[in-house]
């Protein structure tokens, strides 16, 4: 019998610990991303994903994306589409990759290259609500 009270005691205090640490250290913190995984996660989810991400609109629901980009992405679809703002091109790459993020304050641009030739574009984000998000992507750097 005591050694069950004493199993459930030290479960007690393991639980008690563990809510304590995450009220201290929310899990966002502690899975904080850099701006190029930011990058990097974000593009691989666009690139993967089956259909149109800007006709679809899927890229609403996406957390790496400033609330701001959506807006002027919305507006960029409302207004018809010659190429993809996103990925700076009409055709969607075979791959990217990402170079290291510049970080200056509360703003961080990293570069991006694609597997087309001499394609390069520069991927903006904020600091926000302690993480990086995609603000704007620049196409012509």
């Amino acid at each position: 019998m005591n050694t069950k009270i004493l199993v459930l005691a030290i479960l007690f205090i393991a639980l008690a610990l563990l809510v304590t640490a995450a009220i201290i250290f929310p899990p966002g913190n502690l899975f904080a991303q850099n701006p190029e995984e930011v990058v990097r996660d974000f593009y691989d989810w666009y690139i993967s994903y089956e259909s149109n991400p800007l006709v679809d609109r899927i890229y609403q629901t996406n957390q790496h994306l400033t609330s701001e980009f959506i807006q002027n992405l919305n507006k960029f679809t409302a207004s018809g589409m010659g190429f993809d703002p996103i990925l700076c091109a009409q055709d969607e790459p075979e791959s990217f990759e990402t170079s290291k993020a510049t970080i200056l304050g509360d703003v961080a641009t990293v570069p991006v290259a694609t597997s087309f030739e001499d394609h390069n574009f520069l991927v903006e984000l904020r600091h926000s609500d302690q993480r990086w998000m995609i603000n704007n992507v620049i196409c012509n750097p």
